[in-house]
């Protein structure tokens, strides 16, 4: 079951950002960022749990691109093949190797993100493809960063 979050005054009931990542540390982060953010989230953890358990599609769904048995690029091609609408994309990876790069820049996706980034980032790429209410920026203007605690260990050291 995917993990959900529907903050107090979100963005309208069918608007939300969809998170498939294999790491559930990071599921949880980022389902977290969004509530900060005001934004309703849900999150899987590989390919076909995504497309298994989605039938309404989000405002915009943030893949990361090593999925364990399978690879963001893969669930976008599968996306693309099976809806007549695709979502927005946003891939996210913690490697940007020229090669990953390229292919991101070429399948058609809106956006790149390497991990760690900031709220202020994230929200740089989703808000344009969610509509509705005013997202929350109380978060994205502190700079807010996904792994905000290992980042301020290792500036004291």
């Amino acid at each position: 079951m995917p993990d959900r979050t529907e903050p107090p005054g979100a963005i309208a009931s069918n608007e939300w950002v969809g998170i498939v990542d294999d790491d559930e540390s990071i599921r949880r982060s980022l389902i977290r960022l969004l509530r900060v953010l005001g934004v309703r989230g849900e999150s899987f953890g590989s390919a076909d749990e995504y497309l298994e358990q989605v039938s309404s599609p989000p405002g915009c769904l943030l893949i990361d691109v090593q999925l364990g048995t399978s690879t963001g690029f893969e669930l976008f091609d599968r996306l693309v093949a099976r809806d007549a609408v695709v979502p927005p994309v946003i891939f996210i990876s913690a490697y940007d190797d020229p090669a990953t790069l390229r292919r991101a820049q070429t399948s058609g996706a809106r956006g790149w993100l390497r991990k760690p980034f900031t709220a202020a980032a994230l929200l740089e790429l989703i808000e344009p493809h969610l509509s509705g209410e005013q997202i929350e920026r109380a978060g994205a203007r502190d700079g807010i960063s996904l792994y905000a605690a290992p980042a301020r260990a290792n500036r004291e050291r």
